[in-house]
């Protein structure tokens, strides 16, 4: 659902989102009150610590163009201080985001660990929850969305420190129980939580299944009926598509209308095999008809609302020779997998000489004392970030996750030291769609623009062929990408690009 926003000023809470009814749409309540909690500052350590004083981390916002004022100052950590999206529309060198927030990586609340920012990018949350079987994070530490909204809420992005996840618990469960309806989300939102989880969100009713009264329920259950409800909303947010569910908003979707060429995969057809039978429609088609002004507009990117031939020969080169499409299928561009694409190995052999990561003494199992899931340093040899490595090797993981994971790495069954050595610093594929709304790019944020992604893969491609990548794949070998590829590529990716609000 492509949601239309906009700014409000409140009273102690600075510029806060306010949903529109998307045209004759009627939003479901357990979605609105699912966008107030994904909203909700008082859910955070430092406010639990001084309610009357605001979070100096929000005061400003971190680009990468440097800082720019916070849209949320004077006021505490939420979901939405890393996720945003027309927060910073008319800010220069700024603009719109698709749940996502500027920053390499984004800050986070001082606390005694001195900690700065969190280790990773800020995800975009678009369209994230569109495939049932998927697990979540870079790295695929939750085996739900739910579980990822709930270890969010009681963890460090918050401003909670290992081991005060119960005392966040219960401060939460405490502002629910304490709202008394009159605060700025309240009046925007339907009146007090005890109201809203009772079943009257303003005028609209709650469904049965979401609700809850706040004054028997336990600790943990408001919690989880909080995480419930952030995950039906997020779960919600998606790009354009028409009443036939057919992605519509970029003009790539215009192209593949406009010369009949399928645009997602029939019943029971996989990902993969619609890709295939897209690429082999594209390379069969007989006269070409391509997309400009008179085929749409685009408001928030600067750029032209345009497929022609730049963009039909990356097109061509992502489906093709660039093995692009092996990880991210269409028609979402993810194939929502595991993989090495060589970003920690550069990250870390750019700090302490070729070949250091391949040199680097990796156990078999995860030892939490261990720095392997840490922002690399000069000064700091052995710091690194393994992706999912962390996860399938870590006892705490349950066995089942395990199995689920595993079998992700491996295609089938595999034996666990085979797994352990695949998950070596893989992460999870992003989505494509309108990434002009989501740079930096990577797990660490360390592209800046599409160019220096696309350079990235030229580099890592030769690596792997050449043997000096670890941990390489068929996947990445097959990547056959030169220096002249790039411009057609990055024209490619920008036809992806729609005005998402």
């Amino acid at each position: 659902m492509n949601y239309s926003y906009i700014l409000i000023a409140s009273l102690g809470l600075g510029l806060i989102a306010s949903h529109l009814q998307a045209e004759d749409e009627i939003v479901p309540a357990e979605e609105i009150l699912g966008e107030r909690l994904f909203l909700e500052t008082r859910f955070a350590q430092s406010y639990m610590n001084n309610p009357a004083q605001a979070d100096p981390v929000l005061d400003k916002t971190a680009t990468l163009q440097g800082m720019r004022p916070g849209p949320f100052k004077g006021t505490n950590m939420s979901c939405r201080a890393c996720h945003m999206v027309d927060e910073h529309k008319d800010t220069a060198m700024a603009g719109m985001r698709t749940y996502a927030d500027f920053a390499r990586r984004s800050p986070v609340p001082a606390r005694e660990d001195r900690q700065a920012t969190a280790v990773r990018n800020s995800q975009s949350l678009v369209g994230i929850n569109r495939q049932k079987d998927t697990v979540f994070h870079h790295d695929g530490e939750f085996p739900t969305l739910q579980d990822l909204v709930r270890a969010t809420f009681t963890g460090r992005n918050m401003g909670w420190l290992a081991g005060e996840e119960k005392q966040a618990e219960q401060h939460i469960a405490a502002v629910i129980r304490g709202d008394d309806g009159k605060g700025a989300l309240a009046r925007e939102f339907g009146g007090s939580y005890t109201n809203a989880l009772g079943g009257r969100v303003g005028d609209s009713v709650l469904p049965a299944q979401y609700r809850l009264d706040v004054s028997e329920a336990s600790d943990t259950e408001i919690l989880d009926a909080v995480a419930e409800l952030v995950t039906v909303y997020i779960s919600a947010l998606d790009f354009s598509r028409d009443e036939q569910g057919h992605y519509n908003g970029s003009a790539y979707d215009a192209f593949l209308a406009k010369n009949q060429l399928p645009r997602r995969p029939q019943q029971g057809e996989s990902d993969k095999a619609y890709a295939q039978r897209l690429h082999k429609a594209m390379q069969s088609l007989a006269a070409v008809a391509y997309v400009g002004g008179k085929d749409g507009k685009l408001a928030l990117h600067e750029q032209a609302f345009r497929f022609a031939g730049q963009e039909l020969a990356g097109m061509r080169i992502f489906f093709g020779k660039g093995n692009c499409v092996s990880c991210h299928t269409p028609p979402t561009f993810s194939d929502y997998n595991f993989h090495n694409t060589g970003v920690s190995q550069t990250a870390y052999d750019a700090l302490h000489g070729q070949g250091a990561f391949m040199q680097l003494a990796i156990p078999g199992t995860v030892d939490p004392d261990q720095h392997y899931r840490d922002i690399a340093a000069k000064d700091r040899p052995g710091y690194t970030d393994l992706g999912i490595w962390n996860i399938l090797g870590n006892p705490a993981t349950s066995l089942m996750h395990q199995n689920v994971l595993r079998k992700r790495l491996c295609a089938s069954a595999c034996e666990p030291n085979m797994a352990m050595a695949k998950s070596i610093a893989a992460f999870k594929t992003p989505l494509l769609r309108d990434l002009g709304h989501n740079a930096p790019y990577m797990h660490d944020g360390s592209k800046d623009t599409l160019e220096d992604v696309l350079a990235h893969y030229v580099q890592v491609a030769h690596l792997a062929r050449a043997g000096k990548l670890r941990n390489s794949s068929a996947d990445i070998e097959a990547v056959s990408l030169t220096a002249s590829d790039i411009k057609p590529l990055a024209a490619f990716l920008r036809a992806l690009n729609e005005d998402y609000e």
